[in-house]
């Protein structure tokens, strides 16, 4: 076992080999890693939420990094409601809107949030789309400071409960959704903070035996990709498969034993072994405080961002932020 952990491989792919070097090192500058969120619960057009939610990444990205992964914990959550008036001018009506943009940083992983700040902005337009247009389009010039300094103190106060709440945290770390899914915990043990030092040491040493398992239980479901593949002589994903596995240190034995039923696809098997030897990279040669970069690339490759697919899983993810946003019951309605 030891051995085995030792030289325990974790993947990435020669294309993402240059992003990863600069991802490495925006991430040891800027530790906050978020995904952002907008919460649709109004009658809003989509194109003002696929703007909000855009500007967002663009606000974000100057002091953090953004999540690639759809079912990461934490999570800065959006949500837009509006009032409108209509009022006379030169005989044409006008459509006046201000938005209430409330952010909420929120971790799935407690099923807390940690701090809210809502954002009043204006604007005026022939109609109603238009006039939400324009409140929206100073979103990034005008509030870009604020929403990245409410990022950070919240994201503090989240470390600090990982970090005096350990045990607790971990624990939340090990349970899995329902379907289960077994990327759920490393995603999770991957998410602790890095500002929580001693909890991130140890949920890294947790990644490690966790990342075991999993790259068996990938490695066994490779094989049985390219069993059924080599049978119905389905070359394309034969070779897909047997490339994934010759990128695994743990797969080797199987890689060598298959390269004479995948020769007989007209695959060059050898240069696929060649390959996969030159993106392997084991966890010993990673500093620990970098370790999650290498696990995230893997799972990204690996599973090809296919993970949780699912739209479901999405709308389940949603409800349970709607508490967060619902009115008060003697409050004003929010549009459906």
């Amino acid at each position: 076992m030891k051995h085995l952990l030792r030289t325990l491989a974790v993947v990435f792919l020669v294309s993402f080999v240059n992003g990863l070097a600069a991802q490495e090192k925006q991430k040891e500058e800027n530790p906050i890693v978020i995904l952002p969120v907008v919460f649709n619960m109004t009658d809003l057009d989509e194109s003002a939420y696929e703007f909000i939610g855009n500007s967002l990444e663009v606000i974000l990205k100057e002091k953090a990094t953004i999540s690639e992964f759809q079912t990461y914990p934490h999570v800065l959550v959006a949500h837009c409601s509006s009032d409108q008036n209509s009022i006379g001018m030169d005989e044409e009506p006008t459509a006046e809107v201000e938005l209430n943009l409330k952010l909420v940083l929120y971790d799935y992983m407690t099923n807390k949030s940690f701090g809210e700040k809502t954002i009043k902005l204006k604007g005026e337009g022939k109609e109603k789309n238009d006039a939400v247009q324009k409140a929206l389009t100073p979103l990034i010039k005008k509030h870009k400071n604020e929403i990245n300094s409410f990022v950070r103190q919240a994201y503090d106060s989240l470390m600090i409960s990982y970090e005096t709440n350990c045990d607790v945290a971990l624990q939340n770390a090990r349970e899995l959704g329902d379907p289960p899914f077994p990327e759920d915990m490393l995603i999770n043990l991957i998410s602790v903070p890095a500002q929580a030092v001693s909890c991130k040491e140890r949920a890294n040493e947790e990644l490690v035996e966790a990342l075991m398992e999993y790259n068996t239980q990938k490695c066994n479901e490779l094989e049985l990709v390219l069993n059924n593949a080599i049978e119905a002589k389905d070359t394309e994903n034969a070779r897909s498969s047997y490339y994934k596995m010759a990128c695994m240190t743990i797969c080797e034995s199987q890689v060598k034993s298959k390269a004479p039923e995948v020769s007989k696809l007209d695959i060059d098997a050898n240069t696929i072994i060649n390959d996969g030897n030159e993106v392997k990279i084991t966890l010993d040669e990673v500093e620990p405080r970098l370790r999650h970069l290498k696990v995230a690339e893997f799972m990204g490759i690996i599973m090809e961002k296919e993970l949780h697919s699912d739209p479901g899983l999405n709308v389940m993810r949603m409800e349970k932020l709607r508490p967060l946003f619902e009115p008060a019951p003697q409050g004003p309605t929010i549009g459906n």
